[in-house]
């Protein structure tokens, strides 16, 4: 191999372990920039299948596991909504405990209908919402998410999103009871989902 090609090789390393780090560490922290009223959730309200306005509210009394992203996300959301279809799998009867939600930071482009096509391909009872861009801002500023529009070179306006990766679980009462990072292996976070149910209950 040349070592012009050598090179090359080491600088497309370089930048996949440098986005790594970044993603790794955008997600890693996300509970300390969360928005809290009466130690709960702050309220944000956003527009569901049918154009419903869904709030947070609309889900007390039933643990939400959120997850912000976009469908036209080229690898993390696609593999986070597979590990959430699978947790769901693994959860079994108590699967019902749970509202795993998809908020997109691409209001522009994810219509609630796409929201819905898009993640009926991982689980149905995944809920998608949006709405406009100041909803998605609110409800992103709710729980610290980061994201951005980053244009593409030499494209016809074509762009993707940087965001953060985290899912938050939010417990029945509407405060946050954690985040995890997106590559937990979905039989571990469902366990751990498992041990929250139960501990919750026991209070």
């Amino acid at each position: 191999m040349s070592r012009i090609r050598l090179i090359l090789w080491a600088l497309v390393a370089f930048a996949v372990a440098a986005v790594s780090t970044i993603t790794l560490y955008r997600g890693q922290n996300p509970a300390l920039q969360v928005t809290v009223v009466d130690g709960r959730i702050k309220p944000f309200s956003l527009i569901g299948p049918g154009n419903q306005l869904i709030t947070n509210a609309h889900f007390r009394g039933k643990w939400m596991l959120l997850f912000f992203g976009y469908t036209h996300c080229p690898d993390i959301c696609p593999t986070t909504m597979l590990t959430i279809a699978s947790v769901l799998n693994d959860l079994g009867d108590e699967a019902v405990k749970l509202q795993p939600i998809f908020i997109t930071i691409d209001p522009e482009r994810d219509s609630p209908a796409l929201l819905k096509d898009y993640l009926a391909n991982f689980d149905s009872r995944i809920l998608g919402l949006g709405g406009d861009e100041q909803r998605v801002a609110e409800a992103a500023e709710a729980f610290g998410v980061f994201y951005r529009k980053q244009p593409i070179d030499n494209s016809d306006g074509d762009y993707y999103m940087d965001h953060s990766t985290a899912l938050y679980l939010v417990d029945p009462d509407g405060r946050l009871a954690r985040p995890y990072v997106p590559d937990v292996p979905p039989g571990e976070l469902a366990e751990k989902l498992r041990v929250r149910f139960r501990t919750f209950e026991e209070k």
